[in-house]
């Protein structure tokens, strides 16, 4: 059965979290109009009413990391000026937003510890290139560390494709029909990005092992088609040729989990406007 969000809970986007350390999820959205919802759950799949926070501030994107190792889930989210850190109290309320400026208005970003030393950073596409802020501790940032991002780059994640100990990044880019793999050097900055060609105009990606050889594989969405392209990683940072899946219609959304409890990543992708979807079944 499905089950009705109460007031203020739906909004663009979604983070999920234990916010308040009672071993419940709770979620954080975008609001449609300004600042961050915040409903605590109730541990029964219904949540509280939203608390907004960051009010009368508009936002786009938004996760969830501890930016200043204090054990409480914060949130970052993307401002028409850069990043904003909304530090946890641990209890589900937040402080307001800190904000860092950035060369992009809303910027696409993900998160990571890109140089190594244990405190939380960001990675944010900008009109500069792939701008690194490195974490300081506190929810703030030092300055940009700018490295050559591909033409097109619109959505990225991280992790490690070469197996360096360093996060790299992939990133999916819209006007070139390709992705791109930037290795990392281990302090906040990367090598020029390797691209890929892969079938239509890009959308989500994820990464994960999904044939079980111990390498992140790369899964993208080109959009308006019925497909889902699957390049296996070799582990050294370089990816195989494109393997094209049978997605459904329009498909927007992805995600990966082990569905089955076997082991191995299943992969689950949204269909709209058809309001289905797809799970892929691993049967290595």
């Amino acid at each position: 059965m499905p089950i009705q969000f109460p007031s203020g809970c739906l909004g663009n986007g979604v983070a999920v979290g234990d916010f308040n350390h009672d071993n419940k999820l709770d979620i954080a959205t975008i609001a449609s109009t300004e600042g961050v919802n915040v409903c605590l759950g109730n541990g029964d799949g219904t949540f509280q009413n939203a608390v907004v926070y960051d009010q009368f501030i508009f936002h786009q994107h938004v996760m969830t990391g501890d930016f200043n190792n204090d054990g409480n889930l914060d949130l970052a989210v993307s401002d028409q000026g850069g990043i904003s850190i909304l530090l946890g109290k641990g209890d589900g309320t937040f402080q307001s937003g800190i904000p860092t400026g950035l060369n992009a208005s809303f910027p696409i970003f993900t998160l990571g510890d890109f140089n190594n030393d244990g405190k939380l950073d960001v990675a944010a596409i900008t009109a500069s290139g792939i701008a690194v802020l490195l974490g300081t501790g506190d929810g703030r940032f030092g300055s940009p560390i700018v490295s050559t991002a591909p033409s097109g780059a619109a959505l990225l994640v991280a992790g490690d494709l070469n197996k360096d100990g360093n996060l790299d990044l992939v990133t999916s880019n819209s006007s070139t029909n390709s992705i791109s793999v930037l290795l990392g050097r281990g302090d906040g900055s990367f090598q020029f990005p390797v691209s890929y060609g892969v079938y239509g105009f890009l959308g989500p990606l994820i990464l994960g092992d999904i044939n079980g050889d111990g390498n992140l594989d790369v899964a993208v969405l080109p959009q308006n088609t019925e497909r889902m392209d699957v390049l296996f990683g070799k582990g050294d940072g370089t990816l195989g040729p494109v393997t094209g899946f049978f997605s459904g219609d329009f498909p927007t959304g992805i995600a990966a989990g082990d569905f089955t409890g076997d082991g191995d990543l299943d992969l689950a992708v949204l269909n709209n406007p058809a309001q289905k979807l797809t799970v892929f079944l691993n049967l290595r």
